[in-house]
């Protein structure tokens, strides 16, 4: 189904990117959150590796800094329950099924291109900074039945994203849109970690004038 979507977004984007017409000093709000697939190593124990659905979310702030090119920072998290790695060897408490519960607080900086003025197709490159937590953690045996608690870990990482998205401008103001984007931890002492996240997005833009620029009105299509 990701993939699907992927594709979908792709095509989309290749499909309207031709007008090529954006706003330079334009700042915009966005407001996301959707579905999300991550990837993540087993942190405790024997070595493996587990997919579980979830969901990602963020508040972004983009700024123009032309008329393709907007730089943007955020601030976003991501969770996901029951990540679980079976054949867990567990030493004195014997062998099971390593269960913990995500949860991933972000922040990043980064570059979107805009290509166009109603229909928006974007391209997002980003990094940052990512906390992430394992909380919940638990040993069960085959029969699902608690053997004991596991600690709380946790990991910081460097974080990359790259993301395609489109955007439709309903007004002078508002803005909704949607995106797929690839995220990959650099793990800085900790296990590794990616998704894929297909947020949905509502965004409020406006014009500050914060560096005294001659602002433009964007034309309709």
């Amino acid at each position: 189904m990701v993939r699907a979507w992927t594709w979908i977004l792709v095509l989309g984007w290749l499909g309207v990117a031709g007008v090529a017409r954006a706003d330079s000093e334009e700042v915009t709000l966005h407001v996301e959150a959707g579905p999300a697939m991550v990837r993540g190593e087993a942190p405790v124990f024997s070595s493996d590796v587990t997919t579980r659905p979830g969901g990602a979310g963020s508040v972004r702030l983009t700024y123009g800094l032309t008329d393709l090119f907007a730089a943007e920072v955020s601030l976003g998290g991501a969770a996901a329950e029951a990540l679980e790695y079976s054949m867990q060897d567990g030493g004195d408490l014997g062998v099971g099924t390593s269960h913990f519960d995500l949860r991933a607080l972000r922040v990043t900086a980064g570059m979107t291109a805009r290509f166009g003025a109603r229909w928006i197709p974007t391209a997002t490159v980003a990094a940052g900074y990512q906390h992430r937590l394992l909380t919940g953690g638990m040993l069960i045996d085959d029969e699902r039945v608690l053997v004991d608690y596991l600690p709380t870990e946790s990991s910081s990482d460097l974080l990359v994203m790259a993301g395609v998205g489109l955007e439709y401008r309903i007004d002078r103001h508002f803005i909704v849109g949607l995106s797929a984007q690839l995220v990959h931890a650099f793990a800085l002492g900790g296990k590794a970690f990616d998704g894929v996240e297909i947020p949905l997005r509502v965004s409020y833009s406006w014009y500050p004038g914060w560096f005294k620029k001659q602002t433009r009105e964007r034309l309709d299509d």
